[in-house]
């Protein structure tokens, strides 16, 4: 009995001494033999990313030397211009020890081509502004229209300027000579009216003011002294006696539609179509003058 016991125990601790041993080899040859795989990935500006993967297998005797592997792979892209450069660096000391991957260089250390900024371009233009100069004067002023304006302005006109005026005057009326049927305006007014006989008159020039047996059929103000004062400019001033100038030859109209309403009134409208006439001066005024019958 005791002999059995002891070879039980016996081979119970050979047993026990069998698996110690292959459980330190098996640790030693796990702790040697560990693959390690490291996977690099570099995506550069390409269109495709291109992935590098580097497998290191190291297997080592327990008590083996220092064994230092470096590789260095580079990846890149025809499409690209920036390379990604990733260092692999495996260290085995001993077996029981781990083995150690360092890899990829930092994102930074990795230059990419950056775009060129665009060129900015400012373009300065200086203008300068023109001198300001004063209107030039256009305004050429006949003889005739130089003595309109003296009487706008109330001056006094010589014998010789108020026959001028007289000529002008009567030049319009001739439109109406032989004619029954007229049409008259004057300021604001206008009018159609027919003359039972030709129209016909006769200028009387000695006829120059009431004191030679005149009627006073008609007048017109041409003073615009106010107004010409502050006129800004002489082209104004210009205009303003050609149109002080047009109502005053338009005194005939007046004078006509005056004559006409006035033999109307009395019954004797077949006398109104033959008179003499003339222009008369007061002042600024101008008068349709004729003779009384």
């Amino acid at each position: 009995m005791y002999k059995k016991i002891c070879i039980l125990l016996l081979a119970f601790m050979l047993t026990a001494c069998s698996n110690a041993s292959t459980s330190d080899s098996q640790a030693e040859t796990e702790a040697v033999s560990k693959t390690t795989t490291t996977t690099f990935t570099t995506t550069d500006d390409s269109e495709q990313p291109t992935t590098t993967t580097t497998q290191i297998t190291v297997t080592s005797a327990k008590e083996k030397e220092t064994d230092t592997t470096t590789s260095k792979v580079t990846s890149g892209s025809q499409s690209t211009t920036a390379d990604s450069t990733m260092l692999t660096t495996t260290t085995t000391t001993k077996a029981s020890q781990t083995t150690t991957v360092s890899g990829k260089t930092p994102a930074s250390s990795v230059q990419k081509q950056q775009p060129k900024p665009a060129k900015t371009t400012t373009t300065t233009t200086t203008t300068k502004a023109a001198p300001k100069t004063q209107p030039q004067n256009n305004v050429v002023w006949s003889s005739s229209m130089k003595v309109w304006r003296k009487l706008c302005e109330g001056k006094n006109l010589t014998a010789s300027e108020q026959e001028m005026i007289r000529s002008e005057i009567a030049s319009y009326a001739a439109k109406f000579q032989g004619k029954t049927i007229i049409h008259v305006s004057f300021g604001n007014d206008s009018f159609d009216i027919t003359y039972p006989k030709p129209i016909q008159m006769t200028r009387k020039k000695d006829m120059v003011d009431w004191t030679t047996n005149a009627h006073f059929d008609a007048s017109v103000d041409m003073d615009c002294r106010g107004i010409i004062n502050y006129a800004k400019s002489e082209k104004q001033i210009y205009d303003l006696v050609a149109q002080t100038r047009n109502d005053a030859l338009h005194i005939i109209d007046h004078g006509l539609h005056s004559r006409y309403e006035m033999f109307k009134s009395w019954g004797s409208l077949n006398y109104a179509n033959t008179f003499k006439y003339n222009i008369g001066f007061d002042g600024t005024y101008l008068w349709f003058l004729t003779e009384e019958v």
